[in-house]
């Protein structure tokens, strides 16, 4: 099913082992306090792509749990201070 939908959305196939590496690490990462706003940030960015490619692609449907994951991401992120964990990435 994934390769069909991957094939549909015109990306090559060894993109999916990328997508699945970033959605089993910031996963992971979720559940580690230290890393779990980096994580949701990144699985954040994850389902608005998801959510882009879905919608440009008419599976209106198919969009809403990528929605809701994106929602629950950013939710996460802010939840957990995760705006001073990304700023201290970026100044160190």
């Amino acid at each position: 099913m994934e390769v069909q939908a991957f094939n549909l959305f015109g990306l090559p196939l060894w993109f999916m082992y990328v997508i699945a590496v970033v959605e089993v690490v910031s996963g992971i990462g979720v559940l580690v306090p230290r890393y779990s706003a980096i994580a949701a940030a990144l699985a954040a960015c994850n389902m608005a792509g998801a959510l882009v490619m879905h919608l440009t692609h008419g599976q209106t449907a198919a969009a809403f749990v990528p929605f809701v994951l994106l929602v629950s991401s950013i939710a996460v992120v802010f939840l957990r201070g995760g705006i001073r964990q990304l700023a201290s990435l970026k100044a160190g």
